[in-house]
């Protein structure tokens, strides 16, 4: 958890600066959060913790390969 915002928000506001950046979501609460409504609200790709390290090498390297 962060403080003073959701890790949504801080999507939002990066979005605000860069609306093309990819943005691979991560949650630990992944019964409110899954990969359907994680693209819906603009992310490239999610994972829901915990996760290996080629889960994530795989999704930013999807995330990258997709904006080609």
């Amino acid at each position: 958890m962060m403080p003073k915002l959701s890790g949504h928000e801080l999507a939002l506001a990066m979005w605000e600066i860069r609306p093309e950046l990819p943005i691979v979501a991560i949650s630990g609460y992944s019964k409110n959060v899954s990969a359907t409504n994680a693209s819906k609200l603009g992310y490239q790709d999610f994972l829901a913790k915990p996760f290996d390290l080629k889960s994530l090498v795989t999704a930013v390297r999807r995330s990258l390969d997709e904006q080609d």
